[in-house]
């Protein structure tokens, strides 16, 4: 049994994390909603690895939605003026997307596990790793080509190709931060987790936030160097 200290603090973060998810979906909803349409899926799913930091990270990433679709680039760089302030805008969109995705599948696959084949997931963890990335990757891809494609039209092999060679280093930097946290939580820190506990949910959401801050500086890389399309 974990702590039970941790497992109030995990409660708390949980209740934290659903108010933030249904205000900025009601917001999105009724008073945003994004040029970017895939935005409109990534900034609910936000609050799953920000908690109540998401409401900061939406209106930091929405306040700048409708005036970088008309600014002009170069080499994936923005040209406009205030450059600085609104490069850092770009990425953090461009590592919610991929966050939001890792997030999602994490989430996805860890309930879906959970509900097939309740202990497998603390039997063989290897099998919720291999369920959370495959999933992580297929929305990862699909929300960057959804990005895209909000851009310019795109074939779907095409722009399903391209959006796959554009952001596969960024889910993977994102997944390598989430699994590195689960194995030092699970190994060293909390052996006695398990997904029954309130606080295996904690560890998830801090290792996801770990993975949103290695998505962000290899978007930052990506984008810098042109590799990565600025959206």
């Amino acid at each position: 049994m974990p702590p039970y200290w941790l497992e109030i603090i995990a409660i708390a973060s949980l209740v934290a994390t659903l108010v933030s998810i249904v205000l900025i979906a009601l917001d999105v909803a009724n008073a945003n909603p994004q040029r970017m349409r895939i935005m409109n899926f990534v900034w609910p799913v936000t609050p799953l690895y920000l908690g109540p930091l998401a409401l900061w990270a939406y209106r930091a990433g929405e306040s700048s939605a409708e005036a970088t679709p008309d600014m002009a680039y170069a080499g994936g760089r923005p040209s406009a003026t205030r450059r600085k302030r609104q490069f850092s805008q770009i990425v953090l969109i461009a590592a919610a997307r991929s966050a939001g995705a890792c997030a999602l599948g994490v989430a996805l696959g860890e309930w879906i596990l959970f509900r097939v084949a309740p202990g497998v997931a603390d039997e063989a963890p290897w099998t919720s790793c291999l369920l959370d990335l495959v999933l992580a990757g297929l929305l990862g891809i699909l929300f960057q080509y959804g990005a895209m494609a909000s851009r310019r039209q795109l074939r779907l092999g095409d722009g399903v190709a391209e959006a796959a060679r554009e952001d596969w280093v960024v889910l993977l930097g994102c997944l390598l931060g989430f699994f590195g946290w689960m194995a030092i939580s699970r190994l060293l820190l909390f052996p006695q987790l398990s997904v029954v506990h309130w606080s295996y949910w904690l560890m998830l959401q801090i290792g996801l936030l770990l993975g949103f801050a290695t998505s962000y500086l290899m978007s930052w890389w990506r984008i810098r160097s042109g590799v990565k399309e600025a959206i």
